[in-house]
């Protein structure tokens, strides 16, 4: 009797247990893009960043830049062949996992980005991604070496392959 009552609370627990395990994500990444990422098969977004896509163009005084190659880049080199665990904020359109994602537990690579000039804050009420933005166009890093406002007619361009920058 006794032990059944243990085996029915052991299962309570671990079957409410199971919903937080399953929005952790971690293992040594794949890159796509400036903030997409692949762990153990399943493609995770850097939640509240928008980057360029990895094969954007973009222009600088009318010569073609690979932003949203270097973009890619930088994410890359940030994770390396380093271990990444993600906290999953909520499930995307086709099963693609929006999330906070860090290097060793201590790196935020979301912030990184944002900070670094690599992606904007996706989400105009992020106030802690927006002020990394405004740092890091004023320090005209990363992708604010160039004038444009913001990404979003970068990823949803559909015309053009190259995007001028003003």
């Amino acid at each position: 009797m006794i032990m059944g009552r243990l085996l029915v609370v052991v299962i309570l627990v671990v079957s409410l247990a199971w919903p937080a395990v399953a929005q952790e994500h971690s293992g040594i990444p794949r890159v796509v893009d400036g903030n997409t990422i692949i762990i153990n098969f399943q493609n995770i977004r850097l939640h509240g960043i928008e980057a360029p896509n990895a094969e954007q163009l973009c222009e600088i005084d009318g010569e073609s830049w690979l932003c949203g190659w270097e973009a890619t880049n930088a994410l890359a080199h940030i994770v390396g062949r380093h271990w990444v665990s993600c906290r999953q904020n909520r499930l995307n359109e086709g099963d693609v996992v929006g999330a906070t994602c860090f290097a060793g537990n201590v790196l935020n690579i979301n912030a990184w980005m944002v900070r670094n000039g690599w992606a904007t804050a996706q989400n105009q009420t992020n106030t802690r991604f927006l002020q990394l933005e405004i740092l890091a166009r004023q320090e005209q890093i990363g992708i604010w070496r160039t004038k444009y406002k913001n990404t979003e007619h970068l990823r949803h361009s559909i015309n053009e392959n190259t995007i001028q920058v003003r």
